[in-house]
């Protein structure tokens, strides 16, 4: 049953390809809104079809399954475009990236469309692998949510705000945002229920760990409002030497960068105050599912604006330095946001008790097979 299941999913992930390859060929892409139309109806066509393959071994199958299935399709189409625009496959689909996702010949977005068809592809096939198995899928799904989120909000918020052709196929990019979001609400509603703790904890200066994590954020924020600042045009003669020695790509004319930062000061931001309350007193059980979706979060940013930064599309004034301060800044600052967060997040799941649970509640219901016997009387013979 299961690796049928996975063999299904990867032959309808691999259908984009042929369905992509003729859209670009066809007189279809030369019109928006017909394009846009096909693009849909591949969509249907996609969640119908894994609809058809899960409810053959499952009943009462979960939505997100079926979103899950259509984020694999896309995430081989993000694949493929990035590795058509930096050379490494044939001009197969050139007139739809030219038209449809003009945004995607950047930098910052190759990099993005090459963490969506490596990770979150791997996320969403882990994520099936554990539902068919009956174990929990929960965590993997908050990190995914959170990655796909971020990464919609700043190709959405670039995209308008940037040098960019705003055309219907570029909207379609919302449809990346409204599902991880709508699946985000899913999944912190179906949270295990867990009673209040009553435990006493030292103070956080008493707990090494949690303390590193305390001053981490701290300074965090503290970052995260200083790049913000030096983005947005502040006069302030340090942010601007910041910009220009530290941290150049900041000023990509593709928006992205810009967009990102200013992502950090309101919304992760908001989280690591969060975060350090709940640090301050512990015994908040959402912050196991929120560090999980920042973890998700903070890797997709950093990939995606350390790779754009140092990416071949990105002129060599705006690539981070090589040698001296300024390039130990620039990595010791990136390279931190990027993996602590995901240390946090494993952290918080070491102790139920004081962050939370997160694991799945309801799991999936197999479809049970009964086999028919054949019974064979046998007569006896009286003597």
């Amino acid at each position: 049953m299961s690796k049928a299941v996975i063999i299904g999913m990867l032959l309808i992930s691999l259908t984009s390809l042929p369905m992509l390859y003729f859209l670009n060929q066809s007189k279809i892409v030369k019109n928006e809104l017909h394009a846009t139309g096909a693009i849909l109806v591949c969509f249907g066509a996609v969640v119908i079809a894994s609809i058809v393959l899960f409810n053959r071994f499952f009943k009462s199958v979960e939505p997100f399954i079926y979103a899950t299935s259509l984020l694999c399709w896309t995430s081989v189409c993000s694949l493929c475009f990035a590795l058509q625009v930096d050379g490494y496959i044939g001009s197969i689909f050139t007139t739809f990236l030219a038209k449809g996702e003009p945004y995607l010949n950047t930098a910052h977005g190759v990099m993005s469309s090459y963490w969506d068809g490596t990770v979150h592809l791997a996320l969403c096939l882990a994520i099936i692998v554990q539902y068919i198995r009956r174990e929990s899928h929960r965590e993997l799904s908050l990190i995914l949510c959170g990655s796909m989120v971020n990464s919609a909000v700043v190709l959405i918020y670039g995209t308008l705000c940037g040098p960019h052709n705003v055309s219907w196929l570029s909207l379609l990019r919302l449809v990346f945002l409204i599902l991880p979001v709508n699946a985000t609400v899913y999944h912190l509603h179906k949270k295990p229920i867990q009673a209040r703790t009553f435990l006493q904890f030292p103070s956080i200066w008493k707990r090494p760990v949690d303390s590193t994590f305390y001053l981490f954020f701290k300074m965090a924020l503290a970052v995260a409002i200083f790049r913000s600042l030096a983005v947005l045009g502040a006069d302030v003669s340090c942010m601007k030497d910041y910009l220009k020695t530290v941290e150049p790509y900041l000023k990509d004319p593709s928006m992205f960068p810009k967009i990102q930062m200013i992502h950090y000061d309101f919304v992760f931001g908001s989280f690591y105050v969060f975060v350090m309350y709940g640090l301050l007193f512990p015994g908040q059980h959402w912050m196991s599912d929120w560090s999980l979706i920042h973890a998700g979060a903070a890797a997709q940013a950093q990939f995606s604006y350390i790779g754009g930064a140092l990416h071949h599309l990105t002129s060599k004034s705006m690539r981070p330095p090589q040698s001296g301060q300024a390039a130990v800044l620039f990595w010791s600052i990136n390279t931190l946001l990027f993996i602590v967060p995901i240390l946090f997040a494993f952290w918080c799941q070491r102790d139920p008790e004081k962050n939370g649970r997160s694991y799945t509640a309801t799991l999936s219901q197999p479809i049970e097979r009964r086999t028919v016997r054949r019974v064979t009387k046998i007569e006896y013979k009286s003597e």
